[in-house]
């Protein structure tokens, strides 16, 4: 009998184990998320800048000739 007490512990133990794990696993998902997101408005702010630079380089070009 002793060793069924044991066995229902250890799976308590485990559900326990199983939803700290599903907790960490939401918080890198969402962390994940987050970065995807900087990601993206980087991209959109890098493209931003380079397309004013195309606009500018021919300029200072035209201007120093």
């Amino acid at each position: 009998m002793s060793n069924q007490q044991f066995i229902a512990v250890k799976s308590i133990k485990s559900i326990k184990n199983l939803k700290q794990l599903e907790l960490q696993l939401s918080m890198a998902h969402q962390s994940l998320e987050e970065k995807d997101k900087i990601i993206e408005g980087l991209t959109l702010d890098l493209a931003h800048l380079l397309e004013q630079l195309s606009r500018i380089q021919p300029n200072k070009f035209n201007k120093a000739h």
